[in-house]
């Protein structure tokens, strides 16, 4: 029965998960034509290639350090708030200078039929950083066995998405 129970949030979690990650793409595939889709699309990929990515591997080290920490709650408290800033001290200088060189990044990366992918970069790549930054949050949860709560946090954001996309 734990395993089942297990399974089914880390379902629902990821479900969630897959609806937050193509949600913009499919509305903006119902409103936009395919140019626009496809610059879109590939401004994401980028955005998510150079601050989402970037901190994922820092998170697959953040749930086993997580699940060894004691019960001690301010000692817990603390290495969140350290978890938390480091995302953010990697995130955020990748977003920013993401986001100050779109245009050069997409020259550079893609060639020139893509530049008007840049002004979108620009504003993805923001956008990316804030949401490597919270990054830490599953990895913390599913370390301290909090499986339902991960699920719940997901498909409340991806509520919150669908709402503000569609």
């Amino acid at each position: 029965r734990r395993y089942f129970e297990f399974s089914l949030w880390m379902l629902v979690g990821a479900a969630a998960n897959v609806i937050m990650n193509q949600i913009e793409r499919i509305a903006l595939g119902r409103v936009a034509d395919t140019v626009l889709t496809g610059l879109y699309a590939t401004s994401q990929d980028l955005m998510r290639i150079f601050t989402v990515e970037l901190v994922k591997g820092v998170s697959r080290v953040t749930l086993p350090s997580f699940a060894r920490l004691p019960e001690d709650r301010s000692a817990f408290g603390r290495h969140v708030a350290t978890a938390f800033g480091g995302y953010a001290w990697i995130a955020v200088p990748f977003a920013r200078g993401m986001s100050a060189a779109a245009e050069s990044f997409v020259l550079v990366l893609l060639g020139s039929q893509w530049e008007d992918a840049g002004p979108l970069l620009s504003i993805l790549a923001i956008a990316g950083g804030l949401r490597a930054m919270a990054d830490p949050l599953g990895p913390i949860l599913l370390a301290k066995r909090q499986y339902r709560s991960y699920a719940i946090i997901n498909v409340v954001f991806a509520i919150l998405l669908v709402a503000l996309v569609v």
